[in-house]
């Protein structure tokens, strides 16, 4: 398995429906290309993760997330690009056209814009949202950096994209309407 600090290489290794770990403001991540089916699905059976729980959409700028959230009022586009002061998954309506499997068995999307410089670029050079969870087997604990990720999930990565750990913390988890505090 290859570990690297090239984006491009990473956003090919994505493009192809492979599976990454890669460094966000919280905890390290695993993700793939939200638009591809195959790819979720692959990264739900490594995770031995249900598919009705639902994942996060992780963006560098709402115009990536667009295609999957319902239309917005001005106001609730505001909260969403506003920069938080602690790392924000925000709970929206989805589009129609939303792929269930992101979705699991919710009524509202998670999303999240990202300011981790590496998982920004990676968005970026994407041109699309990337799936962001946490990269642990379900039921385990967390990892707390890339460098600590378990041997069974290192096994089923295609690619390590390096960089700096965040806080270590998972996200909190708000409703974008309400405002409600799910975590």
């Amino acid at each position: 398995m290859l570990s690297t600090t090239d984006i491009p290489t990473a956003v090919a290794v994505l493009r192809e429906g492979g599976i990454i770990a890669y460094p966000t403001e919280t905890l390290p991540g695993l993700g793939c290309l939200a638009s591809s089916e195959t790819a979720v699905k692959k990264l739900l059976k490594i995770k031995n993760r249900p598919a009705d729980k639902g994942l996060i959409l992780l963006a560098s700028k709402l115009e990536q997330l667009k295609p999957w959230i319902a239309p917005l009022g001005k106001t609730l586009l505001g909260k969403l690009s506003k920069p938080a002061t602690t790392p924000t998954t925000w709970l929206v309506t989805p589009d129609e056209n939303a792929k269930l499997l992101v979705r699991g068995k919710h009524h509202k999307l998670a999303v999240r814009i990202t300011n981790h410089p590496v998982a920004a670029k990676l968005c970026d050079q994407l041109g699309e949202p990337v799936i962001s969870t946490s990269a642990n087997l379900t039921g385990e604990p967390a990892p707390q950096s890339l460098g600590k990720l378990s041997p069974a999930i290192l096994k089923q990565l295609d690619l390590i994209l390096d960089g700096s750990d965040g806080s270590g913390q998972p996200s909190q988890i708000r409703d974008l309407e309400s405002s409600e505090v799910f975590r």
